[in-house]
């Protein structure tokens, strides 16, 4: 299916990514918990990169839901940055998500392909507070980053300036590849 439920009637998360999120579930739940006993005043930062930042999205949440853990531990309210992620839940999704956990970021990069799946006729929308990296980004030039309209996505549309721009025909993996100056591969990795 291209859906599965998270919580509640129509608060729904792609099937695939929510698959991948549970799949680490307990044991991110028991490093946080773990983590917290250890340090208890640091705060809760989650990152991902394409799957990654689907699966750091949802965790975020039910880690917020799940009082970090453990009934012992307070609220969590992690905080969230990604880079490259695909739409991972449908509007209720994303607003619960928005007004839950008021502080994340989700980074585009120019014509990235991830960012612009799963199509929005399916269902599927991004989560506001998106920075767009307008620039081409070597490795040796600093990235241009611009702050995108947050009035759009509260009705689940992107903002037309940043990466909602291109077309899914114009988008291409180099740019996903590439954030920040940072390359998101692992060219050198020989098993």
């Amino acid at each position: 299916g291209s859906s599965g439920s998270n919580s509640g009637d129509r608060c729904q998360v792609h099937s695939g990514w929510y698959a991948a999120a549970q799949s680490v579930t307990k044991q991110v739940k028991a490093e946080v918990r773990r983590l917290l006993k250890v340090f208890p005043r640091y705060s809760l930062k989650l990152t991902g990169h394409s799957l990654g930042a689907a699966i750091a999205t949802i965790s975020a949440l039910n880690l917020h839901n799940a009082d970090g853990g453990g009934g012992d531990q307070p609220q969590l309210f992690p905080q969230l940055v990604t880079f490259g992620s695909p739409r991972v839940g449908t509007r209720l999704f994303a607003q619960c998500f928005a007004s839950s956990l008021q502080t994340s970021i989700r980074f585009t990069h120019r014509r990235d392909t991830v960012v612009h799946m799963v199509l929005p006729f399916r269902g599927y929308v991004h989560g506001c507070r998106e920075a767009y990296e307008a620039s081409g980004n070597t490795r040796f030039s600093s990235p241009e980053i611009r702050g995108c309209s947050t009035i759009a996505c509260a009705d689940g549309e992107d903002d037309p300036e940043c990466a909602a721009q291109w077309d899914f025909l114009e988008t291409n993996m180099a740019d996903h590849n590439r954030y920040l100056g940072v390359g998101m591969y692992c060219d050198a990795v020989k098993y």
